[in-house]
């Protein structure tokens, strides 16, 4: 037999006002948890991105402009693009320029090394 608790004065059956209460915290719970999970993904996303950006920096090897730069292909961050023209210079060196098929004169003034771990995570162009 259920006991089922009365408040007369405003004629509240006290037990299903707890249950729904206790209902709609559960889902408040997990509608945070839900949100939760959004944020450390959205943050291991921000994150990835900006070591991948990270990794290229400025040349500090010297190479003249004329030294046997060889076009490797274009290359992008994205699967989305924008592409790349990456080069490799005659000390082996990965050097990314402009815009895919924009790049003039491949050289240090122009372009910037980027590490070959870098490559391996972006999206070669077709």
């Amino acid at each position: 037999m259920k006991c089922i608790v009365r408040d007369d004065a405003r004629g509240i059956d006290v037990v299903n006002a707890l249950q729904i209460h206790s209902k709609k915290r559960k889902e408040v719970r997990e509608m945070k948890t839900f949100k939760a999970i959004v944020l450390v993904f959205a943050l291991v996303m921000v994150v990835t991105a900006g070591i991948n950006l990270a990794t290229v920096h400025k040349a500090t090897v010297t190479v003249n402009a004329g030294s046997g730069f060889v076009f490797e292909g274009c290359w992008a961050y994205f699967p989305a693009g924008p592409c790349y023209d990456i080069y490799q210079d005659a000390l082996g060196n990965y050097w990314i320029c402009s815009k895919c098929g924009q790049t003039k004169n491949p050289g240090p003034k122009v372009c910037r090394i980027i590490s070959e771990l870098t490559l391996s995570r972006g999206y070669w162009c077709s």
